[in-house]
Order: C-alpha cells, then sequence, then structure tokens
C-alpha cells in the first residue's frame, strides 16, 4: 500500500528572518567605519580645542616679548594737583625736584575795540509810529523791549522806567555814558544816538530770557549778528572777499556765503593753532593761541580786510610766556605746560613755590602681577595637556550614565589623545622653555622654578608645572633688572666669554684697538680732526697701518695729547660686513679709561694689570672709585681706573658679553608657532579631514554594496520561495491523485 507523501520542513519558510541574520553578518565592517568615523570626529575636535586654547595663551605669551611690559615705570608725584608725570620706557629711575613753577601762558589777541561801536548810531530803517511818552509794553514796539542796554560800559534797566522817554532821558543825563543826544526822529520813525564831542559808542543789550526782545533790536539799531553773511555786517567798516591767514593757515571769505560764525568754525577746526571766540558782553572778536609760549600770533589780511574789520590786525597782543621752573636746583623754562625731560613727560597745572618731588620705578608691581597671571595660565595648558595624554577611556557605566548629548560627546572624547605623539611632543616643548640659564644665573634665581619637592618626581614635574616666588623675581627686578629682562624677554641675545688684551699704558701712544677682528674696506682714520692716511708701512706722522685680523691700527707717530681718535670702518658682524663708526680713543698718556669692544657686559669680569701683582677691585658706582679700584659701564663697554695704570703696563680683561640668543618668552611665542595658527596642530587637523573623507567614501560605497548584496538575496530567497510553493501544490495534487488510485 503505498503512504502520503511528505516533504519535511518546507512548509512555513521565513526568508525575511534568514535574509536579516545574513545581512547582521555581511553589516560588521560597516560598524567598525562608523565607529572609526566617530572616533576621527572627535580627535578632530580635540586638536581644534587644544589649537585654541594654546593660540590664545601664546596671544598672552606676545606681551612678554615686547619692552614695555619689562620696562614700564611707575611715577609718584608728591601733589598731583600741581603736576602730572608720566614716564616712557626709556626714562631713568630717577627722583626729581621742581621748584618755584609759573605756569606758561597763551598770546591773547582781540579786537582793539569793541565791534559794535559809533559816534553815532541810529534805527537802520523805518519803525513805524512809536509813542515814546507810554511804557515799552504800550509804545507800539513788534516787540516788546526787556532786560537792560549797556551804554559805555553803564548799564541802564529797562524795568526802572515808567516810559521809553524816561529811559532815553536817563541815558543823556548820565556822565558817564558820555551820550549827548538820544532821541526819536517822529519824521523818519528811527531812534538816534549821539556820543559826546571826541567819544565813540560802545553799547550792546542783555534779554530776561530768548523768549524776550531788547531794546536795541526793536529799535533797529545796529548789532553784531554772528550767524549774519558777511555782507550784512553791521560794524564799522564794510567786509569784503578775498583771503586771510592765521598762523599762516589760508581761510577763504565770501562776503555772501559766510557768517562770523561760520568763519569761527573754520577757524577753530583748522591747523592754525588759535580759538577764536566772540564774546557778546564785550563785542569783541578774541583769538587765543593753542600753543603757550612768548610767540605772537601772525595775522595777514592777504585779499580780505575780515581781520581788520575784525579790529585784529593792529591790536596789541598780550604775548604769553614761557613756564618758569627750578628743576633739581637749576633754573631753567620751556615754551609750554607740558614738556619731556630724561624721557619723562611732566605736565604743570599749578603755579607753586614747591617743592614737588617725582620719583620714577620700574612698575616691578605690574608686571608682578602679569608674571602671576601668566604662571597660572602655563600651569592650566599644562595640566590639560597631561590629562589628555593619559586619561582612560569612559567605561560603559559612564556613557550609560550620561545625563545629555554635551556629556555623552565629552565623555567619548576620553582617552582618544591617550599617548598622541603630537601632544606628547607639544608637552616636552612647552617645558624645555624653563630650562634656559643666562650668565649664570638660573631661572629659579628670578622666581620661576619646577613645582614639586626637589629631587623627587612628583605629578607636578610630570605635568611640567612651575610656580612663581614673587618675592624673589621683585628683588631680582630691583637687583638686577637687566638680567631679568634677558632672561625672559631678550630677543636675540646671549652672553658669551670673551678675553683680550684692552690696551697698554704708554706716554706717547701709537697703538689702538678698533675693538673687532675681520675688519674690512673703507678705513678712515681722523685724530683731533686731522685725516690719516693708511698705509703699509708708515713713515710719516699722518699715517697709520692697520692689522685687518687683530683690528688693531699704529700711528707712525702718537697724536697729539688729548686730541680725540676716530674710526670709521667695515667690520665682519654675523655673515657680512656692517659699517661702524666709533670714538676709538684720545692721545692722552696716563690713560684710566680703556674700551673692551663690546658693549652690554656680562658677569664674570675679571682683570689683571702688568705681572698681576696689584689687585684690582670692582665697584660698583662711579663715586667709590678710589685706588686700585675699576668700574664698569657695562653699556658703552668700557673700564674705568680710579688712577692712571702705570707706563708700559699691560691692561688685560675677561668677561661675558651679549651677543644673540632669546629669552623665554621669545622663545615660547616662536616656538608655539609651529604648532598654533596653521602649525601642527592644524596639519593634523587637515590629515584627519582627509581621512574622514575617504572613511565617508568608504562607508558610501560599503552601502550601496549591502543594498545590492541585500537585493541579491531576497531576490534568491523569493524565487526559492517560489520554487517550494510550486513543490507543496504539486505534492498536494499528487497526495489527491494517489487517494484517488486507492
Amino acid at each position: 500500500m503505498v503512504g502520503t507523501i511528505q516533504m519535511s520542513g518546507l512548509s512555513g519558510f521565513d526568508s525575511g528572518s534568514i535574509v536579516e541574520k545574513l545581512m547582521s553578518v555581511e553589516k560588521q565592517p560597516l560598524y567598525k567605519m562608523v565607529d572609526k568615523k566617530s572616533k576621527l570626529n572627535l580627535k578632530k575636535e580635540l586638536y581644534n580645542e587644544i589649537n585654541l586654547k594654546m593660540y590664545e595663551f601664546q596671544a598672552n605669551v606676545f606681551d612678554f616679548t615686547l619692552e614695555s611690559t619689562f620696562r614700564s615705570k611707575k611715577t609718584t608725584v608728591s601733589n598731583v594737583d600741581a603736576m602730572g608725570a608720566k614716564a616712557g620706557i626709556d626714562a631713568l629711575n630717577a627722583s626729581y625736584t621742581f621748584r618755584n613753577i609759573s605756569l606758561a601762558t597763551s598770546t591773547i589777541a582781540a579786537s582793539a575795540n569793541q565791534l559794535n561801536t559809533s559816534s553815532i548810531l541810529t534805527s537802520n530803517s523805518s519803525l513805524g509810529a512809536i509813542d515814546t511818552s507810554k511804557s515799552f509794553e504800550e509804545a507800539g514796539f513788534s516787540g516788546i523791549p526787556q532786560g537792560s542796554v549797556t551804554v559805555n560800559g553803564v548799564e541802564f534797566d529797562l524795568n526802572y522806567f515808567s516810559s521809553v522817554d524816561e529811559f532815553m532821558t536817563a541815558v543823556e543825563n548820565n556822565p558817564n555814558a558820555k551820550v549827548a543826544d538820544f532821541s526819536w526822529n517822529s519824521v523818519d520813525n528811527k531812534f538816534s544816538i549821539t556820543a559826546d564831542s571826541g567819544q565813540g559808542l560802545a553799547i550792546f543789550e542783555t534779554k530776561e530770557s530768548i523768549n524776550h526782545t531788547g531794546f536795541l533790536t526793536a529799535a533797529g539799531i545796529k548789532f553784531i549778528d554772528r550767524s549774519a553773511k558777511l555782507d550784512k555786517f553791521a560794524g564799522d567798516m564794510s567786509i569784503t572777499s578775498g583771503v586771510f591767514s592765521i598762523n599762516g593757515v589760508d581761510f577763504n571769505v565770501n562776503k555772501e556765503i559766510d557768517s562770523m560764525d561760520s568763519i569761527i568754525k573754520r577757524i577753530n577746526a583748522s591747523e592754525a593753532n588759535v580759538i577764536a571766540f566772540y564774546d557778546e558782553v564785550t563785542e569783541k572778536l578774541t583769538f587765543t593761541s593753542k600753543k603757550q609760549g612768548n610767540t605772537a600770533i601772525i595775522f595777514d589780511d592777504k585779499s580780505s580786510n575780515f581781520l581788520d574789520a575784525m579790529g585784529v590786525s593792529s591790536a596789541v597782543q598780550n604775548i604769553g610766556s614761557n613756564a618758569k621752573f627750578d628743576f633739581n636746583g637749576v633754573s631753567t623754562e620751556r615754551s609750554s605746560n607740558t614738556f619731556k625731560i630724561n624721557g619723562v613727560e611732566f605736565n604743570l597745572k599749578q603755579d607753586v613755590v614747591g617743592p614737588i618731588t617725582i620719583d620714577i620705578s620700574t612698575d616691578t608691581e605690574s608686571l608682578s602681577e602679569k608674571m602671576e597671571k601668566f604662571v597660572e595660565d602655563y600651569n592650566e595648558i599644562m595640566e590639560s595637556l597631561y590629562k589628555t595624554l593619559n586619561e582612560e577611556v569612559a567605561t560603559k557605566e559612564e556613557l550609560n550614565a550620561a545625563q545629555d548629548i554635551e556629556a555623552l560627546t565629552e565623555l567619548q572624547k576620553k582617552g582618544i589623545l591617550k599617548r598622541d605623539s603630537t601632544i606628547m611632543d607639544i608637552q616636552d616643548k612647552m617645558k624645555s622653555f624653563f630650562s634656559t640659564t643666562y650668565a649664570g644665573y638660573t631661572m629659579e634665581d628670578v622666581g620661576l622654578k619646577a613645582a614639586g619637592a626637589a629631587g623627587v618626581v612628583t605629578t607636578e614635574m610630570k605635568k611640567g608645572l612651575i610656580e612663581f616666588d614673587k618675592e624673589t623675581f621683585e628683588n631680582a627686578m630691583q637687583d638686577m633688572p637687566e638680567i631679568v629682562e634677558a632672561m625672559l624677554r631678550n630677543d636675540g641675545q646671549t652672553i658669551n666669554k670673551k678675553n683680550a688684551d684692552i690696551g697698554i699704558a704708554v706716554l706717547n701712544k701709537t697703538k689702538y684697538s678698533l675693538g673687532y677682528k675681520n675688519i674690512g674696506q673703507n678705513v678712515k682714520i681722523t685724530a683731533g680732526g686731522t685725516e690719516y692716511k693708511l698705509v703699509t708701512e708708515p713713515t710719516a706722522a699722518n699715517e697709520f697701518k692697520l692689522n685687518r685680523a687683530t683690528g688693531y691700527i699704529e700711528f707712525f707717530q702718537a697724536p697729539p695729547a688729548g686730541s680725540k681718535i676716530e674710526a670709521s670702518f667695515k667690520a665682519f658682524e654675523g655673515k657680512k660686513f656692517e659699517e661702524l663708526e666709533k670714538n676709538i680713543g684720545s692721545g692722552n698718556g696716563y690713560k684710566t679709561t680703556f674700551s673692551m669692544g663690546a658693549r652690554n657686559i656680562g658677569q664674570n669680569v675679571s682683570v689683571v694689570v702688568g705681572d698681576g701683582s696689584t689687585v684690582y677691585n670692582q665697584v660698583e658706582n662711579m663715586d667709590e672709585l678710589t685706588g686700585n679700584a675699576y668700574f664698569i659701564d657695562r653699556e658703552k663697554g668700557k673700564l674705568i681706573f680710579a688712577e692712571s695704570i702705570a707706563l708700559g703696563a699691560d691692561v688685560k680683561v675677561g668677561f661675558d658679553y651679549t651677543v644673540a640668543q632669546k629669552g623665554i618668552f621669545n622663545t615660547m611665542y616662536e616656538g608655539m608657532k609651529t604648532y598654533t595658527g596653521v602649525g601642527i596642530l592644524y596639519r593634523a587637523e587637515s590629515s584627519l579631514t582627509s581621512e574622514l573623507k575617504t572613511m565617508e567614501e568608504n562607508i558610501t560605497n560599503f552601502n550601496y554594496r549591502l543594498k545590492s548584496k541585500e537585493e541579491r538575496l531576497w531576490k534568491i530567497y523569493t524565487n526559492l520561495e517560489t520554487a517550494l510553493n510550486e513543490m507543496n501544490s504539486q505534492s498536494s495534487w499528487l497526495s489527491s491523485q494517489l487517494a484517488n488510485l486507492q
């Protein structure tokens, strides 16, 4: 008997689940690429953050490369009401005393007479009917006159008079007003004022407020209107168009366009160095010099008579005076109340007898505060670098505990740059900046040292942190400011050791050192103003020879005693010959001053005279020179003995002198440029950007391949499922046929 045919496992086939599981395996490389892309983005962000932080710090470092930071001065004035003082970076640290101060004044030129003046003043035009027997309110003026009128210095208050006639009579009867007649002409309806014989009229008005009219205005009697065009000027002289000048500055005048106000504004805005002002009380135009001192204002009416019309061309000027004072016991004067002495700008404010003391000192306190802030910023950078290099990757627990996306992103950055070679290089570079020594001094001598206990490797030392000793720093700035500045700020100088024979004490000296070796061409020598000739072997009094290798010259005959010996020549400096001019000595027999051939003399100076049996001691101040002592002028590179050296004795010296080397801050600023801005960090970011672009392309391509594969799998399993369905159908048909046969 035939049984039922069964096809086990072919019913309920789940192709979707199979495709999903197969694709999950295929996507594993994609997940790794996406994860790498995320880490590259985070790494790029970290590089950018460090770059910005370093760049900001570098900008702060730049401040310490400036002379002004280390040489900023502090001024202390005993009487700030009477004097101000501001010291520049080149000002000497010193104390000054001022006494018997008399301030400088400015020259003033004013109109010789009141501009509104004449022997007879009348109304400009007919006023209409005025009843002078009535009060000012009822007389018929177009605007009621109020306030007062001043005539030749005598003031008349209109409120005191019951009628216009009473007012005019009062003016006539006042002898100080010097008015012969003040009347109203009812025929032509005009007021007229006539001065006493031989007198002029100086008259002006005041008003109670801007809403009232003055008497002269209501009466139409001329007065100066500053805003009116100059062709309407009411003075005694008509103004012509043209050009006038003040202190050599030209001004154009157009009487039909310009007013007194517009001219005044142009004058005040110009470089004529005067201030023009029209005083409505005195009715005079006044010019005040902006500069102080006894210098007149120069007026010149070229083709316009403006200055003449203003009465200033021939006016007697009140000439200013110079500031006079005693400065450190010496009487002197200046043309201005503001002037400079020894790099200090002084500003005199009051006439005082004094004394006023001004102390100039290096602003060590301000610099010390900046140094403290610098150390804080530096340590913050080093802490950040150390943390970046040593922090561990965040745990899953930490990531799961993140409260928001920002916190999660920060956690994801942890450990990404652990032991990163670029960051390690930056950390090592930053540490190296503080290993500088200078002229035998270390960083500790100026208040900077590595943090942590000496001789013990601490976490602070690993981080490269530094400490700042404020007291040590401020003491160093007081005792050796040049050394501190050289160590910290120097823009390219270091200390080299030099030993040299700097001279020999001979009575008739013929041999002089130029202070340089490798002498080039164009050597010229003058002694006492006489030019000497360079020859191979001198045979005449005005000839000399030159040893170019040693830098010595030798005269045939010693220059006259006391004569100044000067040289110009080319000396090899660095990689090229530099043109130099210098005073190389004088024709003195018993020489006490010797040139060491170098400036900026450092420490470790040793001096040997003759056979060395006599010990010479160095003193710190010129006034201490006595006996076997010498003083070093470090800036000029000169050695000065208290007494003349014995004839024939050799003078030899060993010393440190300054040549090219950068201080810490200049070195740090330049060194950080390697990493910041468009430096190594930027290039690392750019490299990551390029890598990210490639990664994105790879992800895109991989996604495309995954999609194609998934489509193929679906096609395969869809076809398989179709075939199975057909097989199931055929199986069912066969089963039914077999059942029918039974």
